[in-house]
């Protein structure tokens, strides 16, 4: 009662004014939703900042260590030692113009060109409509020589790569570029270029490329599109710690139907091309529950105590996993897992990360991570793999494989569209059967150790010789009688 008195006593009688109140609350939704613009309805948006619910578990697989590129972290303290090599590099670059469309000899000016700005103005907007975030804070002129300044970096990182990989003819070159002479700064500086908060438009690399006229240095005259893919990927193959089959030209082609950004065109690279995959993308579920049952299946080591032959596959592909079932045999084929191996590379979480926001994305390499955790587990099942040959690294770093993994994982949504959904479906109805479920069982609790198994045999030879005895037993005593 007290209570109920007291709560009767502090509430405020605001009855005269209600109405005052009310107006100044519709009066304050209505500005609000006079400022709020609706979302697009066909977004350009490619670029993202990573979930908090990805990033902190595994917060440097994101950050860039060397350079900013772009606006998530233009302007960070700590990225500030790379931006003179920037202006460096932009002059660079503009001296290798061939010649200009206006007359001028920008590679002597002092300045950059009128008309290098004004063809850049107009893609401002589309640029910036490929960031998941406004950046108004940033000014027209700010993000226009912030375009500028990081992709004509980025190109000229890649020329002066394939100079000096030219000039090398595969022998080691000492180069006076502090970039190129320092190998732990250039593949610190490669990684940084492929993170997802680090990008730029793929048409405002393009449009420096074509405008610069360098896709017709040495009177090759190549399109701007394809010039600028084959040099980002000459790039990364020698700089990223991938097998070089990856980075195949022939799928040029291919990479032509639209590469937002160089993280999407390594992703690219990397996915199977349309036509060659073993498997078919289908929705798991339509039910949540169906949906935690059907992406799971067990490890590695159980799929094998099943009479399941885990083997290497031919091809480094890593998305081409096969199942093979001729009975009574059955095999799963893995790839080398040399994305996911280097704990220091970035690439796997950042594709993860893109697939989990792009929503015109496929999810191929978010199922792919699932896939790993899956299959490996735990230290015993890094172990497992790597006698097959399936993981390369060196052993003694088992858990920190299982750690990465399960950071990767810890906050990726399951897609639906699960890459692996026809192979889980296959290999889960393979362990269901009831022959396959009785192998597992002896295998597991008998015949995987040693000491078990030895027991078990010499339970068998005692429980033999009492039958043994017994029998002989009644059979004396059948004869005396």
């Amino acid at each position: 009662m007290n209570g109920d008195s007291n709560h009767n006593v502090q509430r405020p009688s605001i009855a005269v004014s209600d109405a005052a109140y009310d107006e100044h609350l519709v009066s304050s939704m209505t500005q609000n939703l006079t400022l709020t613009s609706a979302l697009p309805t066909n977004s350009k948006c490619c670029i993202y900042r990573v979930p908090a619910s990805l990033k902190t578990p595994n917060e440097s697989s994101y950050i860039p260590q060397i350079v900013s590129i772009g606006p998530f972290h233009h302007g960070s303290a700590n990225l500030q030692a790379m931006q003179d090599q920037k202006w460096i590099y932009l002059k660079s670059l503009l001296a290798r113009r061939p010649y200009s469309s206006t007359g001028e000899d920008i590679s002597s000016s002092s300045s950059i060109g009128i008309a290098f700005v004004q063809s850049l103005r107009p893609l401002e907007k589309r640029a910036r409509e490929c960031y998941s975030e406004k950046f108004d804070k940033l000014s027209s002129n700010t993000f226009l020589e912030m375009m500028i300044l990081d992709g004509c970096f980025i190109i000229e990182l890649f020329v002066r790569h394939r100079l000096i990989m030219e000039k090398s003819h595969g022998r080691e070159v000492v180069d006076v570029d502090p970039l190129f002479s320092t190998h732990r700064l250039h593949s610190n500086l490669a990684w940084d270029l492929i993170l997802l908060e680090n990008q730029l438009p793929l048409f405002v690399l393009e449009h420096l490329v074509s405008f610069n006229h360098l896709h017709r240095i040495n009177n090759i005259d190549q399109e701007p599109s394809s010039f600028l893919k084959k040099l980002a990927l000459e790039f990364f193959k020698h700089r990223l710690a991938l097998p070089k089959t990856y980075f195949d030209y022939d799928q040029l082609q291919h990479l032509e139907n639209g590469c937002h950004h160089l993280l999407d065109l390594l992703r690219n690279c990397l996915l199977i091309p349309s036509g060659s995959s073993n498997h078919v993308t289908i929705d798991i579920v339509n039910e949540q529950e169906e949906q935690m049952e059907t992406a799971f299946i067990p490890c590695a080591k159980d799929l094998s105590f099943a009479g399941i032959r885990i083997k290497k596959a031919m091809e480094d592909n890593p998305l081409n996993v096969i199942y093979k079932y001729i009975r009574p045999a059955a095999e799963l084929e893995i790839p080398t897992m040399s994305i996911a191996e280097n704990l220091l590379n970035p690439l796997l979480p950042n594709l993860v990360a893109f697939e989990q926001c792009h929503s015109n994305c496929s999810t191929q390499f978010t199922s792919y991570v699932w896939f790993l955790l899956n299959i490996i587990r735990d230290d015993d099942g890094v172990k497992f793999l790597y006698k097959q040959g399936i993981i390369k690294q060196l052993p003694g770093c088992e858990e920190d494989l299982v750690l990465v993994l399960k950071k990767i994982c810890s906050g990726v949504t399951v897609p639906r569209n699960f890459y692996f959904s026809e192979l889980y479906d296959r290999l889960n109805k393979h362990f269901g059967r009831v022959e396959v479920r009785w192998m597992y069982v002896l295998k597991t609790y008998y015949f995987d150790n040693p000491w078990t198994m030895i027991t078990l045999i010499n339970a068998m030879i005692v429980l033999i010789l009492a039958l043994l005895q017994t029998v002989f037993t009644v059979f004396t005593y059948l004869n005396e009688h």
